[in-house]
């Protein structure tokens, strides 16, 4: 499977950041509601990409554990269930960013 764009994500990332701002800011009403909406829309996909990379990392740190000869055997095996469990969920969560970076 093709990774995912990363600098798709990370431009999400970054305009919900800077929508979030703006709404602190004064707006005007038709602007408020045009940015809110927006910020609305995205909120579920970004936190499927906090989501995504926090468990990306997990698994990066369980494949450090798993490798590193002093860790225990069954450390390495509670190791090696888990990461089963969370490259299930990273393949899940990639599918639904990968459903929401489709056009509408």
């Amino acid at each position: 499977m093709v990774a995912l764009p990363q600098h798709r994500l990370d431009a999400l990332l970054a305009r919900h950041a800077m929508i979030e701002r703006e709404l602190g800011s004064g707006l005007s009403t038709d602007a408020y509601v045009k940015l809110s909406r927006e910020f609305s829309e995205l909120g579920p996909v970004i936190e499927t990409i906090k989501n995504y990379r926090a468990t990306v990392i997990e698994i990066a740190d369980l494949d450090a554990l798993i490798a590193d000869s002093s860790t225990d055997v069954e450390m390495r095996a509670m190791a090696e269930a888990e990461k089963s469990a969370l490259e299930e969920r990273r393949d899940r969560l990639e599918h639904q960013i990968r459903l929401a970076l489709i056009p509408k």
